[in-house]
């Protein structure tokens, strides 16, 4: 078996060999835009809506109340009592947004809210510099805010809700949901009590909103959630929030001391991809070490994994996994380091998902020696290599090796990942005793889940695919090579977990080699939603 390599070797060729550069997840980095300790002075940074709040720094913070008379109070002065303290610098782009809060009232009535990037819906008076008519604010009612405001606000209610404004159109109709992005998010364990002190961390970025709520004392998670923000409601433009100020709002009676607010701009700067920019997307791949040596890559729209050395005494094998993603910037080393700190990846948490089951089968797209009518797949590759890493290409060889009845083989699996694909592109050389084995039978398959999956297929246009349920949304898989190349389209449905698949046969050129496309398409990521669109995208149409 091969030893393999602890290195990643990124984009550039030099004398016909690639650079190596050891490889790990990596944090986005930040570069820091607005610091405030909250004990000076507090009009050097902010201003307020409103003229019944209270707030007066101190040496462990700025103590910020609202007024004091609730709706049950008077349904109309209390509107007056609504207080919002806005930041005076605007912040456009990817942001993270950190500070600590201590809650001081025992009040049961009203919630506090964050606002984010917010500006005026550019319609006079409502300008986008929302300066510009303060004076429209001097009593904060909140049908201000959600009608002529862009802005992504959450709400630290009895559960979390994030919401997009507006909420209602030109002529004052709600839109459906209210400005609710699902779902609204409960707390892990207790609300947000009085006396206590809490850590709020916020990555908003073009098309998610990422939250994390810590108990400082205990260390405790509260919340960890990303919402994705492109699940608004139609006629809301612009569809994405990119620039504005940061606002705290509080209801009357609300009170609390904060401390240390940050704003910092989100620079990703790993190796071999990065996060998306203006919706074009990057590329990116890397040998994962950290979890039992997978390797995995992704484009804007899809997200894969092939099994390593660490589990090839394992039932994986040469199968490919789907990471069904929603949003276009790169989730695996943000959803592999949450892993780490406890936060699965099999549920959704707004972004996505790994809920596509392989074990042993070909998953999306796996290869396999065709023998006596079998697929005898090559088991976890043994060692891997990365040719190119850039936003506009990703390539790398996953190497695999099996024996069977004596004879030792092999497959150099090259894949090819570039932005705005729905297909990844394999060019395989086979080998037989480490020699290029020509006129090989090999198959491509997609598992159908046990027969779960629909299957269907265009000869003529050499393609297969699935659709399925799978879970709350429908998914569709496919390979897709030159027709020219394809001996058969075969059906195997066994009752054996795993074994069900529809497979392209082919065989090997002169040179061992042959060449397909994989991938898929999630309904619950848009555009692809049913079968026909499937098709039509496996057709070129």
């Amino acid at each position: 078996m091969m030893k393999i390599s602890p290195f990643v070797l990124l984009a550039g060729l030099i004398a016909g060999l690639a650079v190596p550069v050891k490889l790990s997840a990596q944090e986005p980095q930040t570069k820091i835009l607005f610091e405030d300790p909250m004990t000076g002075d507090w009009q050097q940074n902010w201003f307020l809506d409103g003229k019944k709040a209270t707030l007066r720094n101190t040496e462990n913070g700025l103590f910020f109340s609202g007024g004091t008379v609730t709706k049950s109070d008077d349904p109309v002065i209390y509107h007056a009592h609504h207080a919002v303290l806005w930041t005076q610098k605007e912040f456009e782009g990817d942001i993270r947004i950190s500070y600590e809060m201590t809650r001081v009232d025992s009040s049961d009535y009203g919630t506090t809210l964050l606002y984010i990037q917010a500006q005026g819906i550019g319609i006079p008076p409502y300008v986008k510099d929302i300066t510009a008519w303060n004076e429209l604010r001097e009593i904060p009612e909140m049908s201000t805010y959600f009608s002529f405001m862009d802005l992504i606000s959450l709400s630290f209610r009895e559960n979390l809700r994030c919401k997009r404004y507006p909420w209602r159109d030109e002529y004052l109709v709600g839109y459906e949901g209210g400005g609710l992005i699902e779902p609204m998010v409960d707390y892990n364990d207790e609300k947000i009590l009085t006396g206590k002190t809490y850590l709020v961390e916020v990555e908003k970025r073009a098309a998610s909103v990422w939250l994390r709520l810590v108990e400082k004392e205990s260390g405790e998670s509260m919340i960890d959630h990303t919402w994705n923000t492109d699940n608004i409601a139609a006629g809301i433009e612009p569809k994405q929030i990119t620039k504005g100020r940061i606002g705290l709002r509080h209801m009357a009676t609300r009170q609390y001391v904060y401390r240390n607010f940050k704003v910092e701009r989100l620079v990703s700067e790993e190796p071999g991809g990065s996060h998306l920019k203006d919706g074009k997307g990057e590329t990116y791949a890397r040998f994962v070490p950290e979890r039992k040596d997978d390797f995995a890559w992704e484009n804007n729209l899809i997200a894969f994994r092939a099994y390593g050395p660490a589990l090839r005494e394992s039932a994986e094998n040469s199968g490919i996994d789907a990471w069904l993603k929603r949003v276009e910037y790169p989730i695996i080393n943000k959803w592999y380091k949450e892993a780490e700190e406890g936060k699965t990846y099999h549920k959704d948490h707004g972004e996505g998902l790994d809920n596509y089951h392989v074990g042993s089968s070909a998953g999306v797209g796996g290869t396999g020696i065709w023998l006596n009518g079998e697929r005898e797949p090559l088991e976890a590759f043994i060692d891997y290599k990365v040719i190119e890493g850039s936003p506009e290409r990703s390539r790398f060889m996953l190497i695999y090796e099996r024996q069977i009845d004596g004879v030792v083989y092999g497959e150099e699996k090259t894949i090819t990942i570039e932005p705005g694909k729905r297909l990844f592109r394999v060019e395989s050389v086979f080998l037989k005793d480490k020699q290029p084995a020509a006129h090989l039978p090999v198959c491509i398959g997609l598992t159908t889940h046990d027969g779960k999956a629909e299957t269907f297929f265009n000869r003529e246009e050499g393609w297969i695919a699935t659709w399925e349920s799978l879970d709350e949304s429908e998914l569709g898989t496919g390979a897709r090579m030159d027709p020219g190349h394809i001996d058969s389209i075969v059906m195997v449905d066994r009752k054996t977990k795993d074994e069900s698949h529809i497979f392209l046969l082919t065989e090997t050129d002169a040179a061992g080699r042959i060449s397909y496309e994989a991938g898929y398409g999630w309904k619950k990521a848009g555009t692809i939603t049913t079968r026909e669109s499937w098709s039509n995208y496996l057709s070129g149409k």
